[in-house]
C-alpha cells in the first residue's frame, strides 16, 4: 500500500505514521508515541530505519527469516517485564503477578489480596526462586520504594499498580 510498486521494501516514515500512529490506538497498545513504538521494533531487530541525521526518513521490515527465531509479542506487558530487574529481591515477580491478574493491562489496579494470592501461588510453584527468602511485604516495600509499583486506595480497596519506573 505505501511502497507504490517499489521493490526494496522501504516506506516513508511519516506516511507509515499516518496509518499506525494514531495516538489513541497507540496508547491502547501501551505506547506513548509512534516513534517509541518504531524504535523498540528496531531494537528488537524487526525493522530497519534509514535516517537523515537524527531524523528517521524511511522504514522497512527485516526479512522474516532474520527474526522469526527471536520473535515474541511486542506487547506493552512484555516490554514492561523486560524493564524489570531479575536480580534477587527485584520487582519482577510482583510485576509478573500484577500483569497476570490484569490480563496484561499495564494500567490496571489490582487489590493487595489478589496480588498476594497470585504471588504466593506462583512462588510456591517456583521452588527454586531466590525471592522465597523475602516475604511478600518486603518485596512489595522494595518495589514501591524503587518506583516499580505504587500503592493506594481505589474504590475503597487497598490496591497496587505499576509505578513510574517500568518502561516501554
Amino acid at each position: 500500500m505505501l511502497r507504490r510498486g517499489e521493490d526494496d521494501g522501504w516506506v516513508n516514515f511519516e506516511d507509515l505514521r499516518k496509518i499506525v500512529g494514531d495516538k489513541d490506538k497507540l496508547k491502547r497498545l501501551g505506547w506513548n508515541t509512534y516513534t517509541s513504538f518504531v524504535n523498540k521494533a528496531q531494537d528488537q531487530k524487526l525493522l530497519e530505519l534509514r535516517r537523515a541525521g537524527k531524523k528517521a526518513k524511511s522504514v522497512r521490515l527485516l526479512p522474516l527469516i532474520m527474526w522469526e527465531d527471536r520473535i515474541r509479542p511486542l506487547t506493552a506487558s512484555a516490554l514492561v517485564l523486560d524493564s524489570c530487574p531479575t536480580s534477587f529481591g527485584g520487582p519482577r515477580p510482583l510485576v509478573e503477578a500484577i500483569l497476570q491478574i490484569s490480563g496484561g493491562d499495564i494500567k490496571a489496579k489490582v487489590t493487595i489480596k489478589e496480588l498476594k494470592n497470585v504471588f504466593v501461588k506462583t512462588q510456591e510453584e517456583q521452588e527454586t526462586s531466590k525471592s522465597k527468602s523475602l516475604t511478600f511485604g518486603q518485596l512489595l516495600e522494595r518495589a514501591c520504594d524503587g518506583g516499580w509499583t505504587q500503592q493506594g486506595k481505589f474504590n475503597g480497596r487497598k490496591c497496587i499498580w505499576l509505578g513510574s519506573k517500568v518502561s516501554l
